[in-house]
């Protein structure tokens, strides 16, 4: 099924989409982290959200000088570790309060900072870090790397190596935390999708340059990875 226009669930304006779902549940108690495009993060105390009007109220003010946009969010319990990850390869690791708590109209401040054309294309917020993280690129490669192969830094550096952006694997488009019960779903820009158990991948050192993923079709390029795990019963 082709599913329903979201206009006619959400009030959008024009040229503004949907970047992500949050489940509300304890929302009050915990805290929403938002990271734009260019770098920058803001974390927002959960009560800010709770009773939100039908037509939307103000979460972040963007750069509009810097034609910054909002592209992940996710809720964090306050004593987490945030992961983000680059289009061309380099990722940054850093304790979540180290962004300081802010009002919805606050900007935010730098959460890692990019080089040239470089954007942020994945965000992850770990509670445990015995899991893994799986980095994809466009032409269907990627690599399993331990979370804790990625040092705890400071907020707004350069960050580390992810994994090489060289012609065969291509940009980097997105990352997941993988445990051994996971299961993956790659998405190509076509729509087409394929499910992979991390067992079929294993785990490298960062520098390496990763394995096949899937075989994407010509003129297709992958476009999102997803993890998920089933629950029992």
């Amino acid at each position: 099924a082709k599913g329903r226009a979201v206009i006619n669930l959400l009030p959008l304006q024009p040229g503004e989409h949907v970047v992500k779902l949050l489940c509300t549940r304890d929302l009050e108690k915990n805290y929403v982290i938002m990271l734009t495009k260019n770098g920058i993060i803001k974390r927002t105390e959960g009560s800010d959200f709770v009773k939100i009007r039908s037509t939307g109220i103000r979460a972040l003010t963007l750069r509009e000088d810097e034609k910054d946009e909002l592209v992940f969010c996710a809720v964090s319990t306050g004593n987490c570790s945030i992961i983000i990850a680059t289009e061309h390869g380099q990722g940054i690791r850093f304790k979540e309060d180290e962004v300081r708590a802010m009002g919805r109209q606050a900007a935010g401040v730098i959460g890692i900072r990019l080089k040239g054309k470089d954007s942020v294309v994945g965000m992850e917020v770990i509670s445990d870090s015995t899991k893994d993280l799986l980095f994809a690129t466009a032409h269907g490669y990627g690599k399993r790397v331990k979370i804790t192969d990625f040092r705890v830094a400071h907020r707004g550096g350069l960050g580390v190596r992810t994994i090489p952006t060289d012609a065969r694997n291509g940009l980097v488009i997105g990352l997941a935390v993988v445990a051994e019960e996971s299961h993956l779903l790659l998405i190509d820009t076509n729509g087409k999708i394929i499910r992979l158990s991390p067992h079929e991948i294993r785990t490298m050192g960062r520098q390496a340059k990763g394995v096949r993923l899937v075989r994407v079709d010509e003129g297709q390029t992958l476009a999102a990875v997803v993890a998920f795990e089933e629950e029992a019963g």
